[in-house]
Parts: structure tokens; sequence; C-alpha cells
């Protein structure tokens, strides 16, 4: 398949996971579909930010704000799961982490309502039909935008500047654009891994306060993702470079 079809591919079954998992969430939100769901938001939002960068014919504001506005709040819950499942392997006094998590799954279940549901249900529709009306994305101006963060990102590395929440963030929308495109990703996802569990360690402190042990395994984590991230920096810009 051209990166094209293999974008559009992608999108049309990013939908069909949201619309698969909604109903699950709305009954009982677990981890697993917590996961899946917000994984699969943050994919779809992506590949319509692709489209969005490859044609002036195609605009999906309404619904980039709703994913945004569920993967959001999929992630505050996330957040407390992830947290939960940490303090529970250092056995650590939870405090108020699972009326948190209650709280929130009290919310995502209001956003997911029936109704709602299928307003997103008729916005997926929509936007399929759109992208069917246009011919083959170029990814020309998508490309030079990634290419102008991850080399950013390089210069910080350089200087020992790098801000790790930042530096993820910009990993993952580099993701998920070369994923929708039929790109590999491996690499980015081994670094991705290690960003994911040092942050994970600084929000459980924010929860539980600060731990020796804890904060000794964050160190040990981000030795490890410094090792990782100009080699991988590197590897992307080529990715994209082929594009």
């Amino acid at each position: 398949m051209t990166n094209h079809e293999n974008l559009i591919k992608y999108l049309k079954t990013q939908f069909r996971i949201v619309e698969l998992i909604l109903p699950k969430v709305s009954r009982k939100p677990s981890g697993k579909s917590i996961h899946q769901l917000r994984l699969a938001t943050r994919r779809a939002r992506v590949a319509l930010w692709i489209l969005e960068n490859s044609s002036s014919a195609v605009r999906f504001k309404e619904l980039s704000h709703d994913l945004r506005k569920l993967g959001k709040t999929l992630g505050q819950i996330r957040e407390v799961e992830v947290s939960i499942q940490d303090a529970n392997h250092y056995d650590l006094e939870l405090f108020d982490l699972k009326t948190r998590r209650t709280y929130a799954q009290k919310e995502i279940q209001n956003l997911v309502s029936e109704k709602k549901r299928n307003d997103l249900a008729k916005k997926f529709a929509d936007a399929e039909n759109a992208i069917g009306n246009i011919g083959p994305a170029s990814f020309s101006l998508m490309r030079d935008k990634l290419i102008v963060k991850i080399h950013r990102q390089l210069k910080l590395c350089a200087r020992g500047e790098i801000k790790p929440h930042k530096l993820r963030i910009v990993l993952k929308r580099t993701r998920y654009a070369l994923e929708a495109i039929g790109k590999s990703v491996a690499k980015i996802k081994s670094l991705q891994d290690v960003l994911g569990d040092a942050h994970d360690l600084v929000t459980l402190q924010m929860y539980v306060g600060k731990n020796r042990k804890i904060k000794h395994e964050q160190h040990a984590l981000n030795v490890q993702a410094t090792r990782l991230i100009k080699p991988t920096l590197h590897f992307v810009v080529a990715q994209l470079e082929g594009v």
C-alpha cells in the first residue's frame, strides 16, 4: 500500500477501535479498556492532523477537539491507575488514590454517554466521507514540521537541556505519524517506554511523597533514557526524510 492508503486504513481502524471500546468503558471502566481507548484517540488525532497538513480541502476541528477532550480525561484516570499499581509494587499507602480513581471513572462515564457516543460516530462517518473525496495526500508539510521539532530536541540534547516531558510529547506525535503511514517505530517505542516509566515514578511521588528507593530507580531510568535519546532522534530524522 502507498503511504496515503496506509494512513486512511490506519485512521479508520482507530475510529472502529474507539466505537468498539466506548460502550465497554461506559459500563465499567477498566485499566485495559482505558489504555486501549486512550491510544486509539491519540492515534486518530494524529492521523487527522496529518490529513489537515496534507490537504486544504479537509478540516476536522470539532472532531479533533472531541477526541482531545476524551483523551485528556482518559489520561487522568490512566495516571491514577498506574500510580495505584506502582504504589502496590512499592508497598506504599494509597492515600486518596482509590477515591481519585472512583471520581475519574464517573467523569469518563459521563463523557461517553450513549448520546455522545452516537454523536462521535456521526462525526467519524462525516470524516470518512470527507477523506474519501480528496486525492492522495502529500506528506511534505507534516514531515518538515516534525523534522524541525526533532532537530530542536537534538540541539537541546547537545546542550544537556533535554526536558523529558516535552520530548515525550514530540515523540508521541512523531511515532504515531510514522506508524500511520507504515514506517518502523520500534526504536522510538523503546525510548518512549523508558521515559514513560520515569514519568510514572515522578507522578507517583506527587501522590505519595518523596521516596528514596523510587528516586533511585527514577534516576536509573533517566540515565538509560539519556543514552537512547540521541541515536533514537537521528533514527527518527532518517525515517521522516524517507517519507
